[in-house]
């Protein structure tokens, strides 16, 4: 017998659809995430979002915090790169979750990859600092960092969180889930209200 005609696996089969619907997911994938899987993510939230809502500038900035938070995942997870090159760039390519949501007040964009324990500490401090300053201060940090590109190399907040922060004006929520002694499992959340 294979897993499709497992009863425990239909069974999961309708529980993930349930859960799908009762938490309006609009799209999520879980696998490599390359700069190909980013762009063909794009276009498909692109068309999702244009079915789903009307007004310009919030679709705007989903697509805008959506793109950024895949980004992340390419560029910063720090799993093992999986021996696996993409025939057409040479690229090695990494793992993650991503999840786009919509509730009846707003819309939500989650992420998840490896990171190495060593770096939790800085993060934590990242975003908490970020999670406390207003839109100016956000404003004015993000400008600072345009110009003073060595921040990132020092371990500074990254222009992409900022952006994220900027744009979505809601905090941060996150957890890191213990793999091993060397890696957790990141997620990042932020929500993007509808009324803007």
């Amino acid at each position: 017998m294979n897993a499709f005609e497992s009863k425990d696996f239909l069974k999961f089969v309708i529980d993930f659809s349930k859960i799908m619907n009762n938490e309006r997911i609009i799209l999520s994938y879980d696998g490599i995430v390359s700069q190909d899987i980013l762009m063909a993510f794009t276009t498909l939230t692109e068309r999702r979002l244009s079915q789903n809502e009307s007004n310009k500038k919030v679709k705007k900035i989903v697509y805008h915090v959506m793109v950024e938070f895949l980004q992340n995942i390419v560029k910063h997870t720090d799993s093992e790169v999986i021996e696996m090159e993409n025939d057409q760039k040479g690229q090695f390519m990494k793992s993650g979750i991503f999840i786009v949501g919509k509730k009846k007040e707003n819309y939500f964009v989650s992420s998840g990859n490896l990171i190495l324990n060593s770096k939790i500490e800085r993060m934590i401090y990242i975003l908490e600092n970020l999670n406390l300053m207003d839109q100016d201060g956000l404003n004015e940090l993000y400008k600072f960092t345009l110009k003073d590109t060595s921040i990132s190399e020092r371990g500074g907040a990254g222009l992409g969180l900022i952006d994220i922060a900027r744009k979505s004006e809601s905090p941060f929520n996150y957890y890191f889930e213990k793999v091993n002694d060397e890696f957790s499992f990141f997620i990042l959340n932020v929500d993007i209200s509808r009324d803007k």
